[in-house]
Protein backbone atom coordinates (compact mmCIF):
# COMPACT_ATOMS: atom_id res chain seq x y z
CA UNK A 1 0.00 0.00 0.00
CA UNK A 2 3.26 2.33 -0.06
CA UNK A 3 2.68 2.98 3.80
CA UNK A 4 5.82 4.72 5.21
CA UNK A 5 7.68 2.61 8.01
CA UNK A 6 8.61 4.92 10.75
CA UNK A 7 10.17 3.22 13.17
CA UNK A 8 11.28 -0.33 13.59
CA UNK A 9 10.89 -2.48 10.58
CA UNK A 10 8.09 -4.72 8.34
CA UNK A 11 6.88 -8.18 8.46
CA UNK A 12 9.31 -10.90 7.38
CA UNK A 13 9.12 -14.16 6.71
CA UNK A 14 10.55 -15.13 10.58
CA UNK A 15 7.27 -13.49 12.06
CA UNK A 16 5.43 -16.16 10.60
CA UNK A 17 6.06 -18.63 13.44
CA UNK A 18 4.57 -16.46 15.79
CA UNK A 19 6.57 -17.01 18.96
CA UNK A 20 6.72 -14.52 20.24
CA UNK A 21 3.24 -12.83 18.01
CA UNK A 22 4.33 -9.56 17.33
CA UNK A 23 2.52 -6.17 15.81
CA UNK A 24 3.12 -3.06 13.84
CA UNK A 25 1.50 0.15 15.57
CA UNK A 26 0.02 3.13 14.15
CA UNK A 27 1.33 6.69 14.69
CA UNK A 28 -1.71 7.67 16.88
CA UNK A 29 -1.22 4.75 19.10
CA UNK A 30 2.55 5.34 19.27
CA UNK A 31 1.49 8.82 20.46
CA UNK A 32 -1.49 8.17 22.73
CA UNK A 33 0.56 5.23 24.65
CA UNK A 34 4.22 5.86 24.52
CA UNK A 35 4.27 9.54 24.18
CA UNK A 36 7.94 10.83 23.56
CA UNK A 37 8.98 6.56 24.35
CA UNK A 38 10.10 4.55 21.59
CA UNK A 39 7.57 1.60 21.32
CA UNK A 40 10.05 -0.63 19.91
CA UNK A 41 10.11 -4.09 21.84
CA UNK A 42 6.87 -3.07 24.42
CA UNK A 43 4.31 -4.88 24.17
CA UNK A 44 0.26 -3.68 23.55
CA UNK A 45 -2.97 -6.33 23.52
CA UNK A 46 -5.95 -5.93 21.59
CA UNK A 47 -8.43 -7.21 24.24
CA UNK A 48 -8.47 -10.68 22.55
CA UNK A 49 -5.11 -11.19 21.83
CA UNK A 50 -3.20 -9.33 25.03
CA UNK A 51 0.46 -9.72 24.04
CA UNK A 52 2.02 -8.52 20.93
CA UNK A 53 5.52 -7.42 20.70
CA UNK A 54 5.75 -4.08 18.75
CA UNK A 55 8.56 -4.57 16.31
CA UNK A 56 7.35 -1.36 13.62
CA UNK A 57 5.32 2.30 13.89
CA UNK A 58 3.97 2.92 10.24
CA UNK A 59 2.14 6.26 9.35
CA UNK A 60 -1.43 6.88 9.77
CA UNK A 61 -3.90 6.11 7.49
CA UNK A 62 -7.43 5.89 6.83
CA UNK A 63 -9.82 3.16 5.72
CA UNK A 64 -13.09 3.58 5.36
CA UNK A 65 -14.09 7.56 4.96
CA UNK A 66 -11.99 9.91 4.34
CA UNK A 67 -13.41 12.20 6.60
CA UNK A 68 -13.55 9.66 9.76
CA UNK A 69 -11.21 9.89 12.47
CA UNK A 70 -7.50 8.17 12.43
CA UNK A 71 -8.64 4.75 14.22
CA UNK A 72 -6.06 2.92 16.37
CA UNK A 73 -4.63 0.50 14.31
CA UNK A 74 -2.58 -2.92 15.28
CA UNK A 75 -1.61 -4.50 11.86
CA UNK A 76 -0.48 -8.08 12.48
CA UNK A 77 1.28 -10.93 10.04
CA UNK A 78 -1.42 -12.89 7.97
CA UNK A 79 0.29 -15.88 9.01
CA UNK A 80 0.39 -15.56 12.36
CA UNK A 81 -1.81 -17.78 14.01
CA UNK A 82 -4.85 -15.74 15.23
CA UNK A 83 -8.04 -17.19 15.32
CA UNK A 84 -9.89 -13.79 15.98
CA UNK A 85 -9.15 -12.47 12.45
CA UNK A 86 -12.27 -14.14 11.30
CA UNK A 87 -12.76 -15.66 7.20
CA UNK A 88 -12.24 -12.80 5.71
CA UNK A 89 -9.32 -11.44 3.34
CA UNK A 90 -8.91 -8.42 1.10
CA UNK A 91 -6.10 -8.46 -1.12
CA UNK A 92 -4.70 -5.54 -2.33
CA UNK A 93 -2.62 -5.84 -5.67
CA UNK A 94 -0.78 -3.20 -6.98
CA UNK A 95 -0.18 -3.04 -11.22
CA UNK A 96 1.23 -0.84 -13.93
CA UNK A 97 -0.59 -3.18 -16.32
CA UNK A 98 -4.74 -2.17 -17.22
CA UNK A 99 -6.59 -3.02 -14.34
CA UNK A 100 -9.31 -4.62 -16.72
CA UNK A 101 -6.40 -7.39 -17.60
CA UNK A 102 -5.08 -7.62 -13.80
CA UNK A 103 -8.27 -8.42 -12.24
CA UNK A 104 -9.17 -11.53 -14.43
CA UNK A 105 -5.98 -12.67 -13.91
CA UNK A 106 -6.08 -12.35 -10.15
CA UNK A 107 -9.35 -13.75 -10.45
CA UNK A 108 -8.00 -16.36 -12.39
CA UNK A 109 -4.88 -17.71 -9.99
CA UNK A 110 -7.67 -17.35 -6.92
CA UNK A 111 -10.22 -20.38 -8.93
CA UNK A 112 -7.36 -22.36 -9.41
CA UNK A 113 -6.20 -22.85 -5.47
CA UNK A 114 -10.89 -22.94 -5.10
CA UNK A 115 -12.58 -22.62 -7.69
CA UNK A 116 -15.70 -22.33 -5.07
CA UNK A 117 -14.28 -19.05 -3.73
CA UNK A 118 -16.21 -16.30 -4.36
CA UNK A 119 -13.85 -13.00 -5.53
CA UNK A 120 -15.22 -9.61 -5.31
CA UNK A 121 -13.26 -7.08 -7.15
CA UNK A 122 -13.12 -3.36 -6.88
CA UNK A 123 -10.31 -0.32 -8.13
CA UNK A 124 -8.74 1.68 -5.50
CA UNK A 125 -9.91 4.82 -7.59
CA UNK A 126 -13.28 3.77 -7.27
CA UNK A 127 -13.64 3.46 -3.91
CA UNK A 128 -11.88 6.71 -3.51
CA UNK A 129 -14.73 8.67 -5.84
CA UNK A 130 -17.09 7.13 -4.07
CA UNK A 131 -15.99 8.99 -0.76
CA UNK A 132 -16.00 11.95 -2.32
CA UNK A 133 -19.49 12.01 -4.31
CA UNK A 134 -20.87 15.05 -2.04
CA UNK A 135 -17.59 16.87 -2.16
CA UNK A 136 -17.61 17.18 -5.77
CA UNK A 137 -21.21 17.61 -6.27
CA UNK A 138 -21.14 20.58 -3.65
CA UNK A 139 -17.50 21.71 -5.83
CA UNK A 140 -19.26 21.36 -9.43
CA UNK A 141 -22.54 23.30 -7.78
CA UNK A 142 -20.17 25.99 -5.94
CA UNK A 143 -17.88 26.47 -8.68
CA UNK A 144 -20.97 26.87 -11.13
CA UNK A 145 -22.73 29.53 -8.86
CA UNK A 146 -19.13 31.48 -7.86
CA UNK A 147 -18.84 31.31 -11.68
CA UNK A 148 -22.02 33.11 -12.09
CA UNK A 149 -21.60 35.35 -9.67
CA UNK A 150 -18.25 36.68 -11.05
CA UNK A 151 -19.51 37.06 -14.50
CA UNK A 152 -22.76 39.15 -13.16
CA UNK A 153 -20.17 41.09 -11.48
CA UNK A 154 -18.07 41.64 -14.45
CA UNK A 155 -21.73 42.68 -16.03
CA UNK A 156 -22.37 45.03 -13.49
CA UNK A 157 -18.78 46.62 -13.00
CA UNK A 158 -18.78 47.37 -16.91
CA UNK A 159 -22.25 48.91 -17.12
CA UNK A 160 -21.39 51.22 -13.85
CA UNK A 161 -18.19 52.57 -15.54
CA UNK A 162 -19.33 52.71 -18.82
CA UNK A 163 -22.16 54.54 -17.56
CA UNK A 164 -20.03 57.05 -15.59
CA UNK A 165 -17.59 57.15 -18.34
CA UNK A 166 -20.37 58.65 -20.77
CA UNK A 167 -21.25 61.05 -17.91
CA UNK A 168 -17.98 62.35 -17.28
CA UNK A 169 -17.16 62.56 -21.25
CA UNK A 170 -16.96 66.61 -20.86
CA UNK A 171 -14.94 66.62 -17.78
CA UNK A 172 -12.67 63.86 -19.82
CA UNK A 173 -11.97 66.01 -22.88
CA UNK A 174 -11.35 69.24 -20.76
CA UNK A 175 -8.80 67.31 -18.79
CA UNK A 176 -7.30 66.15 -22.13
CA UNK A 177 -7.38 69.78 -24.12
CA UNK A 178 -5.51 70.77 -20.75
CA UNK A 179 -2.30 68.62 -21.03
CA UNK A 180 -3.85 65.08 -19.21
CA UNK A 181 -2.28 62.04 -21.01
CA UNK A 182 -4.36 59.16 -22.38
CA UNK A 183 -2.19 57.13 -19.64
CA UNK A 184 -3.65 59.06 -16.79
CA UNK A 185 -7.27 59.37 -18.05
CA UNK A 186 -7.21 55.09 -18.16
CA UNK A 187 -5.74 55.13 -14.92
CA UNK A 188 -8.67 57.38 -13.63
CA UNK A 189 -11.14 54.82 -14.93
CA UNK A 190 -9.50 51.71 -13.46
CA UNK A 191 -8.77 53.19 -10.63
CA UNK A 192 -12.62 54.03 -9.85
CA UNK A 193 -13.31 50.48 -11.02
CA UNK A 194 -10.87 48.69 -8.40
CA UNK A 195 -12.11 51.51 -5.95
CA UNK A 196 -15.51 50.11 -6.28
CA UNK A 197 -14.34 46.64 -5.67
CA UNK A 198 -11.89 47.35 -2.89
CA UNK A 199 -15.20 48.07 -0.95
CA UNK A 200 -17.33 45.27 -2.01
CA UNK A 201 -14.03 43.14 -0.46
CA UNK A 202 -13.87 45.05 2.49
CA UNK A 203 -17.35 44.37 2.93
CA UNK A 204 -17.22 40.74 1.78
CA UNK A 205 -14.51 39.32 3.43
CA UNK A 206 -15.49 39.67 6.69
CA UNK A 207 -18.70 38.24 6.15
CA UNK A 208 -17.25 35.16 4.30
CA UNK A 209 -15.54 34.28 7.18
CA UNK A 210 -19.03 34.70 9.51
CA UNK A 211 -20.93 32.22 7.20
CA UNK A 212 -18.29 30.54 6.43
CA UNK A 213 -19.14 28.24 9.64
CA UNK A 214 -22.84 27.17 8.02
CA UNK A 215 -20.61 24.90 5.21
CA UNK A 216 -17.19 24.18 7.71
CA UNK A 217 -19.05 20.34 7.76
CA UNK A 218 -18.81 20.22 3.59
CA UNK A 219 -15.32 21.57 3.06
CA UNK A 220 -12.42 18.74 2.95
CA UNK A 221 -8.69 18.94 2.98
CA UNK A 222 -9.35 23.04 2.98
CA UNK A 223 -10.77 24.99 6.00
CA UNK A 224 -13.32 27.73 6.31
CA UNK A 225 -10.89 30.38 6.96
CA UNK A 226 -8.22 29.14 4.31
CA UNK A 227 -5.41 32.13 4.60
CA UNK A 228 -4.33 31.32 0.51
CA UNK A 229 -8.17 30.78 -0.60
CA UNK A 230 -9.88 34.17 0.41
CA UNK A 231 -6.66 35.82 -0.93
CA UNK A 232 -6.70 33.96 -4.41
CA UNK A 233 -10.53 35.01 -4.18
CA UNK A 234 -9.63 38.38 -3.60
CA UNK A 235 -7.24 38.63 -6.19
CA UNK A 236 -9.38 37.03 -8.91
CA UNK A 237 -12.05 39.50 -7.78
CA UNK A 238 -9.81 42.59 -8.52
CA UNK A 239 -8.18 40.94 -11.70
CA UNK A 240 -11.85 40.91 -13.24
CA UNK A 241 -13.18 44.24 -11.94
CA UNK A 242 -9.95 45.64 -14.12
CA UNK A 243 -10.68 43.59 -16.98
CA UNK A 244 -14.32 44.85 -16.89
CA UNK A 245 -13.53 48.66 -16.47
CA UNK A 246 -11.01 48.07 -19.16
CA UNK A 247 -12.81 48.66 -22.51
CA UNK A 248 -15.03 51.28 -21.26
CA UNK A 249 -11.47 53.21 -20.20
CA UNK A 250 -9.94 52.39 -22.68
CA UNK A 251 -12.96 54.17 -24.88
CA UNK A 252 -12.07 56.99 -22.61
CA UNK A 253 -9.12 57.50 -23.27
CA UNK A 254 -9.39 57.26 -27.30
CA UNK A 255 -11.64 60.41 -26.30
CA UNK A 256 -11.03 63.43 -29.15
CA UNK A 257 -10.86 66.53 -26.65
CA UNK A 258 -12.90 68.94 -29.23
CA UNK A 259 -15.64 66.49 -29.77
CA UNK A 260 -16.05 65.94 -25.73
CA UNK A 261 -15.84 69.57 -25.59
CA UNK A 262 -18.86 69.68 -28.17
CA UNK A 263 -20.79 67.41 -26.42
CA UNK A 264 -24.21 68.47 -24.98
Amino acid sequence: MGITVRLGRDFSAGDRAGSPKVAIINETIARKYFADENPIGKHVGTGRVPDLEIIGVIADTKYQKLRETIPNTVYVPMYQPQRWLGTGRTLHVRTFAGPAGMAAAVREQVHILDKNLPVQMRLFPELVDENLTQERLIATLSGFFGGLALLLTAMGLYGVIAYRVQRRKHEIGIRMSLGARRTEVLWMVLRDCLLLAAVGIAAGVPASFWLSRFVASQLFGVTATDGPTIVTATLLLLVVAAGAAYIPARNAARVDPMVALRYE
